[in-house]
C-alpha cells in the first residue's frame, strides 16, 4: 500500500510539472521535505532508516531531527549541489515569502530566518543554532549551537538510541524475505555521511537521561564521541542558550500520561475514564 501511495504522489507531481510547464507557468520552486527521520530498522524488519546517523523519529539525535530534502526549480542559480547548513521548519515562512515576492521584513516577531540566498545560490546560511526541543513534561531538551549539539533526557528510555543499518548490512533467509510485508531494496545512493567505524565505547560514553551529552556534529555527525567532560564550558553555555529560550517558551499543551486510562482498568478497551 506504501508503495501504492508514493508512486501515486509520483505520478500526481510529475502532472503538476507538466502543467506548469504546458502553461509558462514553471517559474516555480518544488520542494520535498521532511518532517523528521524514519523509524529505524528496530527489528530488522521493513521500517525506515537513518543510518549512519544516530537514532530516528521520536528521538533528539541527529537521525530524528537532521532531516533531508531537495528542490527543483528553473531558478536556481546554482544546481547540483549539496547544502548542509542549518535549517529549521520555521525559516520557510520568510523564505518562500521573500520567493514570492515579498518581503521578509514585513513579517513581524517570527523565529524564521529568510534562507533565500541559501537555496538559490548555495550561499551560507545566516542561521547559527537550532533549537531542537525543550519538554517539561517528558523532561528532554537539545539544541544545536554552530557545530555543538547538546541533548539531555530521553524520550524512549534509551530504546532507540542506537544506530540501525540499512536491509542490506544484514542477511535474510528465504522465509524471512517471503514473510515480509514488502519488498527491501537496496539503496545505491552515494553515501554522503561518513563516520567512520563506530567505537566499541560509543553506546555507552553518554547517559543523557542522568547528565548532558555533547557532541560536535560538524566533525562527528554520527554521535559517537560524547565531549561533555573534555569541553564543561562549552556544555554551559549551551546550556545557557537552553535557558534564554525556556525563559520565554509557552508552557505546553501535552498532559503527563494518566494510567487509570489504561484498558486493563476498562474491560480491556480505550474510552473516556475522567
Amino acid at each position: 500500500m506504501f508503495a501504492g501511495v508514493v508512486s501515486a504522489l509520483d505520478d500526481s507531481i510529475g502532472a503538476v510539472h507538466k502543467a506548469l510547464q504546458e502553461t509558462g507557468l514553471l517559474n516555480t520552486l518544488i520542494i520535498f521535505s521532511t518532517d523528521n527521520g524514519g523509524p529505524p530498522n528496530w527489528s530488522e524488519d521493513n521500517a525506515a532508516f537513518n543510518w549512519p546517523l544516530r537514532g530516528g523519529k521520536m528521538t533528539l539525535w541527529q537521525g530524528g531531527v537532521r532531516g533531508v530534502g531537495f528542490i527543483h526549480s528553473p531558478l536556481l542559480q546554482k544546481q547540483g549541489y549539496v547544502n548542509s547548513n542549518l535549517m529549521h521548519v520555521v525559516d520557510w515562512l520568510p523564505t518562500i515569502y521573500n520567493l514570492a515576492g515579498g518581503n521578509p521584513s514585513d513579517l513581524q516577531n517570527i523565529d524564521g530566518i529568510d534562507q533565500t540566498d541559501v537555496i538559490l545560490k548555495n550561499a551560507a546560511t545566516n542561521r547559527t543554532e537550532v533549537l531542537l526541543n525543550i519538554d517539561p513534561i517528558d523532561k528532554n531538551e537539545a539544541l544545536i549551537f554552530g557545530d555543538y549539539k547538546i541533548i539531555f533526557g530521553d524520550i524512549s528510555g534509551g530504546q532507540y538510541d542506537g544506530w540501525y543499518k540499512p536491509p542490506q548490512f544484514y542477511q535474510y533467509s528465504n522465509v524471512d524475505l517471503n514473510s515480509a510485508d514488502c519488498d527491501q531494496e537496496d539503496v545505491h545512493l552515494p553515501v554522503i555521511v561518513d563516520c567512520g567505524q563506530k567505537p566499541e565505547y560509543a553506546s555507552v560514553n553518554c547517559q543523557p537521561e542522568e547528565a548532558a551529552c555533547l557532541y560536535n556534529i560538524r566533525e562527528d555527525p554520527c554521535e559517537y564521541n560524547n565531549l561533555a567532560e573534555s569541553l564543561p564550558n562549552v556544555v554551559a553555555e549551551l546550556q545557557e542558550r537552553i535557558n534564554v529560550y525556556r525563559s520565554t517558551m509557552i508552557p505546553p499543551g501535552n498532559k503527563p500520561i494518566d494510567p487509570a486510562g489504561y484498558p486493563q482498568f476498562h474491560g480491556g478497551v480505550w474510552q473516556p475514564w475522567l
